[in-house]
């Protein structure tokens, strides 16, 4: 369980326990509140009492090359129509030997054709830093 979840949950843990303690005025607020936007979480007394909600961390969103639909019937074609590591024919992607986060080109030279599982399981590594006898083992090793 992450760091975040934790917190949110120890939150959640306050409010059920906070609602026995909380005058009858502001009980029938929160009732109003539930009534009128359908859940009580984001009920703005609840800020009096244990503290706002913890808000989740900020999103890292990582820039993914594109590879036109051209150049990956290319690479396809020329890797026979299956994952170069394992042979699947089933969920095919191009993958970057260098991947493009550490300045790989888009290039026909620099592209393969992976399954799914084993390009996700290559991550953002080259192959000389995969583990051997993991999962998907390389060609060739």
């Amino acid at each position: 369980m992450n760091q975040f979840t934790t917190k949110v949950l120890l939150w959640y843990s306050m409010m059920y326990g906070c609602f026995k303690t909380l005058p009858n005025k502001e009980k029938k607020a929160l009732e109003r509140w539930e009534t009128f936007n359908g859940c009580t979480s984001d009920w703005p007394g609840w800020e009096k009492y244990i503290g706002k909600r913890p808000a989740p961390p900020p999103c890292v969103k990582i820039k993914t090359a594109f590879v036109s639909s051209h150049l990956k019937l290319l690479i396809f074609k020329r890797d026979g129509y299956k994952c170069v590591w394992c042979s699947s024919a089933v969920d095919l992607v191009p993958d970057h030997i260098v991947p493009s986060s550490r300045g790989g080109p888009t290039t026909i030279d620099n592209l393969r054709t992976l399954c799914a599982k084993c390009n996700n399981s290559k991550g953002r590594r080259l192959d000389s830093e995969m583990k051997k006898g993991g999962a998907r083992e390389l060609e060739g090793r």
